[in-house]
C-alpha cells in the first residue's frame, strides 16, 4: 500500500527550501512602485541615482538606521530595534561574503572580480592628487589623467624633506594588488607605513 507521506518525500524537501527570490521580488515590486509614484525620471537607473545621492524618505532612513551612537548636534542618538537588526543582518552578511566571495566574471576586464561589503561601487569619479606627511615621511599618490580617466599613477613615499625615496612605483591604472606585489614594497615599509600608504592610495579608487 502507498505511503504518501514517504513517497512524497522529495516533495517535501523541495518544499522546505527558502523562497528568497519570491520574497525579493515581493519587496522590489513595492519599492518600484514607490519609486516610480515619487519620480518623473524616465529609467530606473536615474531614480536610484537620485534615491542614492538626494535626500528622500529611503535613504534618509536608512541612513538613520546605520547611524553610531553618539552625539547628533544637541541631541542623544540611540538606535532603535530595526537598527540594530539591520546592522546585525549586515554584519552577517560581511562575514559571509568574506568566507564566501561571490566572484562573477567581468568581462571589460576578463577576469573574476570578488564582491565584498569593503570595496562597493557607487559612482565613477574623477581621482585627486593625495599627500600626507606623518612622522618624518611624505606619502603621495599622484594619479595623471586624461579627461576622467587615469593614464597614469605615481606612488611615492619620501623622506620629508625629499632628502631620500623610500618607495617609488607608477603604474598604468588603479591596481592595488600590483602596487603591493613590488618586491620592494614590504621591505622597504614597516606595517604602519604600508597602511598609512594604502588607505590614501585607496582614495583615488575611481
Amino acid at each position: 500500500m502507498a505511503n504518501n507521506y514517504v513517497d512524497n518525500k522529495t516533495y517535501w524537501d523541495d518544499l522546505s527550501d527558502l523562497d528568497y527570490i519570491s520574497a525579493f521580488v515581493k519587496a522590489w515590486l513595492a519599492f518600484n512602485a514607490w519609486y516610480r509614484s515619487h519620480y518623473n525620471l524616465s529609467t530606473d537607473r536615474e531614480i536610484l541615482d537620485q534615491i542614492k545621492f538626494v535626500p528622500n524618505p529611503i535613504k534618509n532612513r536608512a541612513e538613520t538606521m546605520l547611524k553610531t551612537s553618539g552625539s547628533d548636534k544637541q541631541k542623544r542618538f540611540k538606535p532603535d530595534q530595526d537598527a540594530l537588526e539591520l546592522r546585525s543582518e549586515i554584519a552577517l552578511l560581511h562575514d559571509r561574503l568574506e568566507k564566501h566571495p561571490l566572484t562573477p566574471f567581468d568581462k571589460k576586464r576578463s577576469t573574476y572580480k570578488k564582491i565584498t561589503m569593503t570595496n562597493v561601487f557607487l559612482k565613477r569619479r574623477t581621482p585627486a592628487v593625495q599627500s600626507t606627511s606623518y612622522s618624518g615621511l611624505t606619502y603621495e599618490v599622484i594619479p595623471i589623467l586624461s579627461g576622467t580617466q587615469i593614464q597614469r599613477i605615481t606612488v611615492k613615499v619620501s623622506r620629508a624633506n625629499g632628502s631620500q625615496v623610500r618607495f617609488l612605483h607608477t603604474q598604468t591604472k588603479f591596481d592595488e594588488n600590483d602596487l603591493t606585489s613590488q618586491p620592494n614594497f614590504a621591505t622597504s615599509l614597516n606595517p604602519n607605513q604600508i597602511g598609512r600608504l594604502l588607505a590614501l592610495y585607496r582614495e583615488i579608487n575611481p
